[in-house]
């Protein structure tokens, strides 16, 4: 409908609307008119106005709880899609808005439970199929996101945003070349595609193509100023130019946007590690305790700040239990050897700290930089 169609419907309904101001039709009609037309405070008066004719109004609470989604008033909208499951209703509708609710409060898990109540959906609608991959990419259960993606562009080959999620499935699982080249893909139909700036940018970090990368970042950030992954990969880059400040700055936006991200606290803790602010990064590291504590690196992490302020018994204990939750955990192998230096020679642990983001410090030939951007899929 176009815009002076809409306005004209509107305009009619309120002049009916004034004639028979009790009548339900009427409120819900034109609520969803204000609500498409991009007025959803108008909106809400009118659905509140049907709920008080009709308290428990399926349709006039599943209207008001769309409303709450567009208003950012996630709490209410959840409140309201589940007052209508409490009443016995079920339909693939609420149990999509549910489940996107729940994606929104990074509830991924609770999403996926949501979602699975009509797990024959996947298959005959490419939206359905679509959110539950992004509820197991939340998860970081990448062969279910090729899955349910997969469904997805098999009911609907030019489905662009899930391209865009495959691409970011296939960069997390290490195929730079499939993931570039599908975000590619994607761009050259929707050169602002936020996802597929995204995986353009990591990749080219990756690829220590550090021009593409600050370009694609902005660009991402530019189309989505509140995408954490944006921002946390900015923070990432500044870390690999040595500008640990602005990096500081660009992790803290991102940790804004996604404070539910155990790996992006995993790299401010790092970036403060290496500007020697070590209390701040254990209360960043507290903070990624509490999401998972079960996450090696946070506590290989916790290890080499102990090992740095020359609490090698701590620090031993610490990186044994990052090893035995990650046997490969980058900062527990780390950790213990600091300590192995630092008990013989305290400043030469210092002299290893300096050369941290630049040199090889493992028997694999690895530099902290090559590791932290690992951590953003966790």
């Amino acid at each position: 409908m176009s815009v002076s169609d809409l306005a004209e419907k509107i305009a009619r309904l309120k002049r009916f609307l004034e004639q028979d101001e009790n009548n339900l039709n009427l409120l819900l009609d034109l609520g969803r008119a204000l609500h498409e037309s991009g007025q959803p405070e108008d909106a809400v008066s009118l659905f509140d106005r049907a709920l008080k004719i009709a308290a428990d109004h399926p349709q006039a609470i599943y209207e008001r709880s769309m409303v709450m989604i567009t208003l950012g008033r996630v709490e209410e909208a959840v409140a309201g899609f589940s007052q209508l499951k409490t009443a016995g209703l079920s339909h693939p509708s609420i149990s999509y808005n549910l489940g996107y609710c729940y994606l929104l409060q990074s509830a991924p898990d609770k999403a996926v439970v949501e979602l699975s109540e009509h797990i024959e959906e996947p298959a005959k609608n490419s939206g359905y199929a679509l959110i539950l991959a992004r509820a197991y990419y939340a998860m970081g259960d990448l062969p279910e996101v090729e899955r349910f993606v997969n469904l997805a562009l098999s009911l609907q080959p030019d489905f662009l945003e899930a391209k865009a999620v495959l691409a970011m499935c296939l960069q997390d699982n290490e195929d730079f070349d499939k993931a570039i080249g599908m975000a590619e893909e994607v761009l050259a139909q929707d050169p602002d595609n936020a996802e597929a700036l995204g995986v353009k940018a990591y990749c080219s970090l990756n690829a220590l193509d550090l021009s593409t990368a600050a370009q694609s970042f902005d660009a991402m950030i530019q189309a989505k100023p509140k995408s954490g992954r944006g921002w946390v990969g900015k923070g990432l880059l500044e870390m690999q130019q040595g500008d640990l400040a602005a990096a500081e700055g660009a992790l803290k936006k991102g940790l804004e946007n996604m404070p539910g991200h155990i790996g992006s606290w995993n790299v401010l803790a790092w970036c403060q590690i290496l500007q020697g602010r070590m209390q701040e990064a254990e209360e960043s590291l507290g903070r990624a305790s509490e999401i998972d504590d079960r996450f090696g690196e946070t506590y290989g992490a916790l290890a080499v700040i102990k090992a740095l302020t020359q609490d090698y018994a701590e620090a031993r204990l610490l990186a044994r239990k990052a090893t035995r939750l990650d046997k490969d955990s980058f900062s527990g192998h780390f950790a213990r050897a600091l300590c192995d230096q630092g008990e013989n020679n305290p400043e030469q642990a210092q002299q290893i700290m300096h050369r941290l983001m630049n040199a090889p410090i493992d028997d694999k030939g690895r530099k902290l930089i090559d590791i932290l951007p690992q951590f953003i899929r966790h």
